[in-house]
């Protein structure tokens, strides 16, 4: 299989650079790195020519502006089936993949299944995991794992959604397209493994294949109706209204129902107003942003 890797970078050279190396120094490396840097202005794309520039391997893809993460995954996922590719594992540029990470991930991937496996997402310090899990029972039903003594290591696992860490066979992409590049940031992450699911995708989590990534700074949790909402709190008030706008599309666009979808946006676009004003700083400037994003959600003006 011809398997590439991919992820989107912007003025974080060393970080890049990093990314670049572990992905070569897999104990079955991809066959092309595709680096999409968002017009950086820090050198990366030089400092990638200087150190990868003979390596066919590394292919750079330079974009005039800051297009965003789902974007330029946008792009690298296009060239990624001009070239053809039979798999793209999907990172971020700080999520750097211990040396077994693809091996064992191939291990264990079912493409032909319709199934996309992912890897293992962990704190480089702690190897804790960066973030909770939504697992899914035999009966359908999702448990939310928030540890890692809590999760089964010895065996992969059917799990909710992958995105960060997710081996996409290229016949998923010529199916169902690439992400939705108006969303910017923070939104493909639900946005791209909804549209799989709904073609018909299941996706399976893969323990030993690890990505080490940093967590989010101070996540809280809430659960509203058997539903879980997460907040993050401290971003930047820019960023949030890109979270929550993202969120509140995805949740009425992906639902069920059209009832299930209002009722979730609204739910959600009522948790991203009130908890900021609880958690955050910057209060009146981020419930304008919120309101503005909720709307702007619920009417898919992305």
């Amino acid at each position: 299989m011809r398997i590439f890797s991919t992820f989107v970078t912007y003025n974080r050279r060393e970080v890049c650079l990093t990314c670049v190396r572990r992905l070569l120094g897999q104990t079955r490396p991809p066959e092309r790195v595709i680096v999409v840097d968002g017009g950086s202005g820090d050198g990366t794309a030089d400092a990638l020519r200087q150190s990868f520039g003979d390596d066919a391997r590394v292919r750079l893809v330079e974009m005039p502006d800051n297009p965003g993460n789902a974007a330029g995954m946008a792009e690298a996922l296009r060239l990624a089936l001009e070239d053809d590719a039979d798999a793209i594992w999907i990172l971020d540029d700080d999520s750097w993949p211990q040396p077994h990470a693809l091996e064992r991930l191939l291990a264990v991937a079912r493409p032909q299944d319709k199934e996309v496996a992912g890897s293992l997402v962990l704190t480089p310090d702690t190897l804790e995991l960066a973030w909770p899990i939504p697992l899914v029972k035999e009966d359908g039903r999702r448990h939310l794992v928030e540890c890692i003594d809590a999760l089964a290591l010895d065996r992969s696992q059917p799990i909710a959604a992958i995105w960060l860490g997710a081996l996409v066979p290229a016949s998923a992409v010529r199916e169902v397209g690439t992400p939705h590049p108006g969303l910017f940031i923070r939104g493909e992450d639900e946005e791209y493994p909804a549209r799989l699911r709904k073609a018909g995708y299941r996706f399976r989590l893969v323990p030993d294949s690890v990505l080490e990534h940093p967590a989010p700074g101070r996540l809280r949790r809430f659960t509203f109706a058997g539903r879980h909402f997460f907040h993050e709190a401290g971003l930047a008030p820019w960023k949030s209204y890109y979270l929550l706008r993202n969120r509140v599309y995805c949740r009425r666009q992906f639902a069920s129902s059209p009832a299930s979808g209002l009722a979730r946006a609204f739910a959600t676009g009522v948790l991203g107003v009130v908890l900021p004003l609880i958690f955050d700083d910057r209060k009146i400037e981020r419930l304008g942003l919120h309101l503005r994003a909720t709307a702007d959600g619920f009417a898919g003006r992305l």
